[in-house]
């Protein structure tokens, strides 16, 4: 990826990274990215940690602020809801590292997120929630 398009990136994840939550999910993602050695390219740590607080954590605390009940589960804490993120976010970002390595990419990147994302997507613990339905 070219520098200055890293930089596009890097700008966006700090200007976001005013939002104490979605503060706590890059330093969740850079802490689980750390124990595994691996570096996360400015893409990917953008394309993560907009899904899960836009996809994810967003909605759920939406939906407790508004008071809504979910046919299909239940709504949790804000607490637990991080609980989950934060045992999914391993089996995503080791999926991902695979992804690139099979791509022979030194680096993740958003795509090998993606990919990597797809193939773990019916293991993570977020789904217990249910936000998508049964």
């Amino acid at each position: 990826m070219e520098p200055q398009i890293e930089e596009i990136y890097l700008g966006r994840v700090n200007f976001r990274g005013r939002d104490p939550r979605y503060a706590r999910i890059l330093q969740s993602i850079v802490r689980v990215s750390g124990r595994y050695k691996i570096s996360l390219r400015q893409d990917a740590l953008y394309f993560l940690a907009n899904n899960i607080a836009d996809m994810v954590v967003g909605p759920m605390l939406g939906a407790t602020e508004r008071g809504i009940r979910l046919e299909s589960g239940r709504i949790v804490s804000e607490e637990e809801l991080f609980s989950y993120i934060e045992g999914d976010l391993p089996l995503i970002i080791e999926s991902a590292l695979s992804a690139a390595n099979e791509r022979e990419r030194q680096q993740i990147s958003a795509t090998s997120v993606i990919i990597g994302l797809g193939r773990v997507i019916d293991r993570l613990q977020i789904n217990n929630t249910k936000l998508w339905g049964p």
